[in-house]
């Protein structure tokens, strides 16, 4: 069952994308799509799940509300994944996720504050796997804000490290987050 929730959470991918008119928020053109997946979902959580499948659910539910603009919904099922969660990976993870829903929210300081805790929880339990999601979550959120300076540093530090790792998704993601940011910096300069 978990593995046919994933094979259609795939599916889901292709109706989502990153407008840049909303500062690269993950956005849905079928929204349809979403709510059935919903419709179908959520009823399964009565069932008797393992941690990992329930932990799998609640991010994948918050997930899929967020690019629906649901962000009370979303900001729920990632609180529920966070009690769930099962090691300090997960835990980071689902702290930017949560972030990133109170961000959908409006509630850019509470997104700013999880992201540090992340932040936090990466360099404590040394796993610096997340730093370039979490500096490029950051700069994000900085982008919206209007601090765009911050949010140049955060996508330079995200793009140098995603440049070590070399991949390539990652790093066209992060150049366009910077490249986005430059055009917002040099259209407030234009404007003074």
């Amino acid at each position: 069952m978990i593995r046919q929730i994933k094979d259609e959470l795939n599916g889901l991918q292709s109706s989502i994308y990153f407008d840049e008119r909303q500062f690269l928020r993950e956005q849905t053109n079928a929204p349809d799509k979403c709510w059935a997946f919903i419709y179908k979902v959520e009823p399964l959580l009565e069932k008797e799940w393992s941690k990992e499948d329930l932990y799998f659910l609640y991010s994948t539910l918050g997930y899929v509300y967020r690019v629906l603009n649901k962000s009370r919904e979303a900001i729920a099922f990632f609180e529920k994944a966070l009690r769930l969660q099962l090691n300090h990976n997960q835990e980071i993870v689902t702290l930017i996720r949560l972030s990133e829903a109170f961000k959908y929210a409006n509630e850019h300081q509470k997104s700013l504050q999880l992201l540090r805790e992340a932040m936090n929880q990466s360099t404590v339990n040394s796993i610096p796997y997340y730093e370039d999601f979490i500096l490029q979550h950051r700069g994000k959120c900085l982008m919206e804000l209007g601090e765009l300076n911050g949010a140049l540093e955060d996508f330079s530090q995200s793009l140098a490290i995603r440049k070590r790792k070399g991949n390539k998704e990652l790093i066209r993601s992060t150049q366009k987050a910077f490249d986005l940011c430059m055009k917002c910096l040099k259209e407030r300069q234009g404007t003074k």
